[in-house]
């Protein structure tokens, strides 16, 4: 049975939009993990066929829908209506299945980025907690 770390392998990424070295080049793209050691060298493959390499906190991924509506109520009177629908919709795609659609709504809008991702670091630090508090 696989671990939680190692069902992180075909997640979908994005690539952090405001890098500032991005070895493959493809800034604030999406694509899907194929591999990474030890947490600190994540290989990313793009629908282009593209290949990069990259450190765990340079990319994106998409909370779980609880995260993201708790984020959002914790900050509710800092959003416009119009914003909380958007992270509101953005939740929705995540719970439906629709991740590739929930990313893309983002459009690498820190605002969004900010109520709908954490780092792979951070997600990889979750998952990596949870194994270790369901072994005691």
């Amino acid at each position: 049975m696989k671990s939680k770390i190692q069902k992180g392998i075909g997640r979908l990424v994005v690539v952090h939009p405001e890098l500032t070295v991005d070895p493959a080049n493809m800034k604030g793209e999406i694509g899907r993990v194929l591999a990474f050691n030890n947490s600190a060298d994540i290989s990313v493959q793009f629908p282009n066929g593209t290949v990069g390499r990259y450190q765990p906190d340079a990319l994106l991924t998409l909370k779980s829908p609880v995260d993201i509506l708790a984020t959002l109520k914790r900050s509710l009177e800092q959003l416009c209506l119009h914003q909380q629908k958007s992270v509101l919709e953005i939740a929705r795609l995540v719970l439906n299945g629709e991740p590739i659609k929930a990313l893309e709504s983002t459009g690498g809008r820190e605002l969004f980025l900010y109520y709908c991702t954490m780092s792979f670091q951070q997600w990889i630090e979750a998952k990596q907690k949870s194994s270790n508090s369901l072994k005691l």
